[in-house]
């Protein structure tokens, strides 16, 4: 069950509706955030983003996969946009479109580099079942605040980060949404113009305030589903034989149950149906078939 949402497995398992030939695309990205060490809390929102630059809100699909922010700052006035680095090179206005994608799985890997006598603190991390809206806080604190009390956000001490990075995934919510292929635009032209979407379960990530600044290593999974303009990047979309309803089912309830840790997750689980072991190639980040559908996994 958990690798047909973990974004760093090989296998690619498509949705349950059937589609068009497409590409698949992985990517990867690295950022590091340190602990603020004057009182303010640090916040992370992972998940997909579409833009509300005339008006193309959840009508389109933007490269960014995260945006953040720290303490008394404006969430959508200031904060810090981060954008998946194999996409956004194909990403440009509609008018001028050079791909539909859809974001397919999204995995993070969280690992404290901090010393055992340096580490300190707790980290508050998770997959919520909706997205929320940041720009109806005063504060990035005021967010923090608000996921720090939710059900589906656990608290990780640093220190057992330390040897054993953590790592979980978002699936699907809604899942026509997830589904199809929007149009591939430029991120917002200013803040609180890049709007996460709901098509997969947004995830979430709260550090608080250390006495000494703590530095926490995120690393960014990512598969795509794109669809190409250009003609030699169109000839690497395949078909891909739908997968059962019933595994996404499946994986909503898990995901939810253990907000976005399935891979903790017990019991039986549906066969993988019409999964395609897919490592990165060289080119592009373009997938092709492989052998080793386990590589990369914790």
């Amino acid at each position: 069950m958990f690798a047909a949402v973990d974004a760093m497995n090989t296998v690619h398992v498509p949705p349950p509706i059937p589609l068009g030939p497409y590409t698949i695309v992985k990517g990867r990205s690295s950022i590091t955030v340190t602990t603020n060490a004057f009182g303010q809390r640090t916040v992370l929102l992972l998940g997909p983003h579409t833009t509300t630059t005339a008006g193309q809100r959840d009508l389109t699909i933007s490269p960014v996969i995260g945006i953040s922010g720290v303490g008394v700052n404006i969430p959508g006035a200031v904060e810090t946009v981060l954008s998946d680095s194999v996409l956004l090179p194909y990403a440009n206005t509609l008018a001028l479109n050079q791909a539909n994608a859809s974001l397919h799985s999204l995995t993070v890997v969280l690992n404290c580099l901090a010393t055992a006598t340096t580490a300190e603190g707790q980290v508050y991390i998770g997959t919520i079942n909706q997205r929320i809206n940041r720009t109806r806080f005063a504060l990035w604190n005021d967010v923090a605040d608000a996921l720090i009390n939710r059900r589906d956000v656990q608290p990780h001490s640093a220190y057992s980060t330390l040897a054993t990075p953590l790592k979980f995934s978002s699936y699907p919510v809604d899942v026509v949404d997830w589904a199809r292929q929007s149009p591939l635009v430029l991120p917002g032209v200013g803040p609180g113009t890049d709007v996460t979407m709901d098509s997969l379960a947004q995830m979430v990530l709260v550090f608080p305030a250390t006495t000494v600044a703590v530095s926490y290593s995120v690393t960014v999974y990512t598969e795509w589903r794109i669809n190409f303009v250009d003609a030699a990047l169109a000839s690497t979309a395949s078909a891909h034989v739908s997968s059962p309803l019933s595994l996404w089912s499946s994986i909503a309830e898990f995901g939810n149950q253990t907000s976005g840790f399935i891979a903790g997750a017990t019991g039986a689980a549906p066969t993988l149906i019409g999964a395609h072991t897919t490592p990165d190639s060289s080119a592009l980040g373009v997938v092709v078939p492989a052998h080793d559908p386990d590589s990369g996994r914790f």
